[in-house]
Protein backbone atom coordinates (compact mmCIF):
# COMPACT_ATOMS: atom_id res chain seq x y z
CA UNK A 1 0.00 0.00 0.00
CA UNK A 2 0.97 3.50 -0.77
CA UNK A 3 1.46 6.57 1.53
CA UNK A 4 -2.33 8.10 1.96
CA UNK A 5 -3.74 4.83 0.81
CA UNK A 6 -6.39 3.21 3.00
CA UNK A 7 -7.34 -0.24 3.12
CA UNK A 8 -10.91 -1.38 1.55
CA UNK A 9 -13.00 -3.22 3.92
CA UNK A 10 -14.13 -6.22 3.20
CA UNK A 11 -17.71 -5.13 1.97
CA UNK A 12 -15.71 -2.89 -0.33
CA UNK A 13 -13.68 -5.82 -1.88
CA UNK A 14 -16.94 -6.85 -2.47
CA UNK A 15 -18.61 -4.03 -4.01
CA UNK A 16 -15.34 -3.23 -6.03
CA UNK A 17 -15.38 -6.73 -7.31
CA UNK A 18 -19.09 -6.91 -8.48
CA UNK A 19 -18.67 -3.11 -10.07
CA UNK A 20 -15.81 -4.65 -12.20
CA UNK A 21 -17.87 -7.26 -13.16
CA UNK A 22 -20.87 -5.01 -14.44
CA UNK A 23 -18.03 -2.41 -16.10
CA UNK A 24 -17.02 -5.52 -17.95
CA UNK A 25 -20.18 -6.55 -19.03
CA UNK A 26 -20.87 -2.73 -20.69
CA UNK A 27 -17.53 -2.79 -21.80
CA UNK A 28 -18.58 -6.26 -23.59
CA UNK A 29 -22.21 -4.82 -24.74
CA UNK A 30 -20.15 -2.28 -26.54
CA UNK A 31 -17.41 -3.87 -27.60
CA UNK A 32 -20.10 -6.10 -29.92
CA UNK A 33 -21.93 -3.01 -31.31
CA UNK A 34 -19.24 -0.47 -31.53
CA UNK A 35 -16.28 -2.65 -31.60
CA UNK A 36 -13.07 -0.27 -30.65
CA UNK A 37 -15.04 3.00 -31.11
CA UNK A 38 -15.05 4.49 -28.15
CA UNK A 39 -15.89 7.90 -28.74
CA UNK A 40 -18.68 6.16 -31.21
CA UNK A 41 -19.98 4.38 -27.70
CA UNK A 42 -19.50 7.61 -25.92
CA UNK A 43 -21.58 10.01 -28.32
CA UNK A 44 -24.75 7.41 -28.62
CA UNK A 45 -24.76 7.14 -25.06
CA UNK A 46 -25.01 10.87 -24.16
CA UNK A 47 -27.74 10.89 -27.23
CA UNK A 48 -29.29 8.72 -25.59
CA UNK A 49 -29.00 9.70 -21.49
CA UNK A 50 -29.89 13.06 -22.55
CA UNK A 51 -33.48 12.42 -24.54
CA UNK A 52 -34.51 9.43 -22.53
CA UNK A 53 -33.40 11.66 -19.12
CA UNK A 54 -35.78 14.24 -20.42
CA UNK A 55 -38.60 11.91 -21.03
CA UNK A 56 -38.50 11.02 -17.07
CA UNK A 57 -38.07 14.31 -16.08
CA UNK A 58 -41.12 15.63 -18.65
CA UNK A 59 -44.11 16.66 -15.93
CA UNK A 60 -46.83 13.89 -16.21
CA UNK A 61 -44.28 11.19 -17.06
CA UNK A 62 -46.02 7.56 -16.21
CA UNK A 63 -44.16 4.75 -17.16
CA UNK A 64 -47.26 2.52 -16.91
CA UNK A 65 -48.57 5.17 -19.79
CA UNK A 66 -45.71 5.27 -21.30
CA UNK A 67 -43.13 2.30 -21.57
CA UNK A 68 -42.16 2.36 -25.19
CA UNK A 69 -41.05 6.03 -24.32
CA UNK A 70 -43.19 7.42 -26.85
CA UNK A 71 -42.65 10.57 -25.11
CA UNK A 72 -39.13 11.18 -27.06
CA UNK A 73 -41.20 12.22 -30.20
CA UNK A 74 -42.10 15.08 -27.83
CA UNK A 75 -39.18 16.27 -25.87
CA UNK A 76 -36.16 18.30 -27.49
CA UNK A 77 -33.06 16.10 -28.52
CA UNK A 78 -29.55 17.40 -28.17
CA UNK A 79 -27.25 18.78 -30.55
CA UNK A 80 -24.24 17.87 -32.01
CA UNK A 81 -22.56 21.42 -30.06
CA UNK A 82 -24.15 19.67 -27.06
CA UNK A 83 -22.86 15.90 -27.35
CA UNK A 84 -19.23 17.94 -27.65
CA UNK A 85 -19.30 20.17 -24.33
CA UNK A 86 -21.06 17.37 -22.55
CA UNK A 87 -18.60 14.74 -23.49
CA UNK A 88 -15.31 16.78 -24.39
CA UNK A 89 -14.95 15.00 -27.71
CA UNK A 90 -14.03 17.24 -30.40
CA UNK A 91 -17.25 18.88 -32.43
CA UNK A 92 -15.17 17.61 -35.56
CA UNK A 93 -15.00 14.30 -33.81
CA UNK A 94 -18.55 14.26 -32.76
CA UNK A 95 -19.91 15.47 -36.33
CA UNK A 96 -18.53 12.32 -37.56
CA UNK A 97 -19.48 9.99 -35.52
CA UNK A 98 -23.07 11.01 -35.48
CA UNK A 99 -23.45 10.92 -39.47
CA UNK A 100 -21.79 6.91 -38.72
CA UNK A 101 -24.78 6.63 -35.99
CA UNK A 102 -27.14 7.79 -38.41
CA UNK A 103 -26.16 5.83 -41.12
CA UNK A 104 -26.12 2.81 -38.62
CA UNK A 105 -29.95 3.62 -37.81
CA UNK A 106 -29.10 3.85 -34.06
CA UNK A 107 -29.19 8.20 -34.14
CA UNK A 108 -32.29 10.09 -36.00
CA UNK A 109 -31.95 13.82 -36.43
CA UNK A 110 -35.13 15.96 -36.27
CA UNK A 111 -36.46 17.80 -39.08
CA UNK A 112 -37.42 20.35 -36.36
CA UNK A 113 -34.48 21.79 -34.75
CA UNK A 114 -31.60 19.15 -35.91
CA UNK A 115 -31.69 17.98 -32.58
CA UNK A 116 -30.34 13.94 -32.06
CA UNK A 117 -32.36 11.01 -30.57
CA UNK A 118 -31.77 7.09 -30.37
CA UNK A 119 -33.76 5.45 -32.72
CA UNK A 120 -34.97 2.95 -30.88
CA UNK A 121 -36.70 1.31 -34.29
CA UNK A 122 -35.03 -1.20 -36.99
CA UNK A 123 -32.35 -1.46 -37.98
CA UNK A 124 -31.02 -0.99 -34.01
CA UNK A 125 -32.48 -4.01 -32.29
CA UNK A 126 -29.49 -5.41 -31.79
CA UNK A 127 -28.01 -2.50 -29.10
CA UNK A 128 -31.44 -1.98 -27.58
CA UNK A 129 -31.26 -5.68 -26.55
CA UNK A 130 -27.36 -5.37 -25.25
CA UNK A 131 -28.85 -1.73 -23.79
CA UNK A 132 -31.79 -4.45 -21.83
CA UNK A 133 -29.19 -7.01 -20.96
CA UNK A 134 -27.31 -4.32 -19.22
CA UNK A 135 -30.37 -3.05 -17.02
CA UNK A 136 -30.82 -6.66 -15.99
CA UNK A 137 -27.34 -6.68 -14.74
CA UNK A 138 -27.33 -3.09 -13.26
CA UNK A 139 -30.56 -4.51 -11.20
CA UNK A 140 -28.53 -7.39 -10.32
CA UNK A 141 -25.57 -5.23 -9.49
CA UNK A 142 -27.34 -3.10 -7.02
CA UNK A 143 -29.01 -6.56 -5.38
CA UNK A 144 -25.65 -8.30 -4.79
CA UNK A 145 -24.49 -4.96 -3.47
CA UNK A 146 -26.87 -4.59 -0.72
CA UNK A 147 -26.78 -8.67 -0.35
CA UNK A 148 -23.22 -9.05 0.12
CA UNK A 149 -21.83 -6.01 0.64
CA UNK A 150 -24.30 -4.36 2.89
CA UNK A 151 -24.49 -1.33 0.63
CA UNK A 152 -27.53 0.17 -1.22
CA UNK A 153 -27.27 2.33 -4.46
Amino acid sequence: MSVGEEALEPNEKIASIITAELLLRIACSMNKEFGADYNGFVVYLTILATSVGRVFRAEGFDPAVDPDLVGLVNVPGISRAGVSRTTGIPKETVRRKVEDLMARGLVRESSRDGSLKPNFEAPAPNFTEHITHNTISIRRFGRELRRHAGMEL
